[in-house]
């Protein structure tokens, strides 16, 4: 399935959208909306193909994780505005350490993505 994919389909996030491993998952109710809502979120300010490597990221930590895990991190993430695959695998250990806490976690690391982003810009 897509997961066999995933490192080709990192160095060619265009071929991902329209692929066959795709679909596959889709069809198996392994790629579900709030896959989708998280991926057009991450799209959103990056562009296509960032938000495609961050996607191909988190579906990555399906090998390390449970499915509905990622999930969970997945929808904190896209809740927060923290687009990023490093926000959803600190809400997925979240989820599956049983933390249905505040996400304060993904607050601060936007704030950190952004500061990042920041220093990046001014040098």
């Amino acid at each position: 399935m897509l997961d066999h994919h995933l490192e080709a389909l990192m160095c060619r996030p265009g071929a991902f959208p329209g692929s066959t491993p795709l679909e596959q998952v889709r069809s198996a109710g392994r790629f579900t909306p709030v896959h989708d809502k998280w991926w057009a979120a991450a799209c959103a300010p990056h562009g296509d193909a960032a938000g495609t490597r961050a996607l191909i990221e988190v579906l990555l930590l399906a090998r390390h994780m449970e499915h509905e895990q990622v999930v969970a991190g997945l929808a904190t993430s896209f809740r927060t505005g923290a687009l990023t695959a490093d926000t959803v695998a600190l809400e997925a250990r979240k989820a599956a350490e049983g933390d249905a806490g505040e996400p304060s976690a993904a607050v601060t690391v936007t704030n950190l993505v952004r500061r990042r982003q920041c220093h990046a810009h001014n040098q």
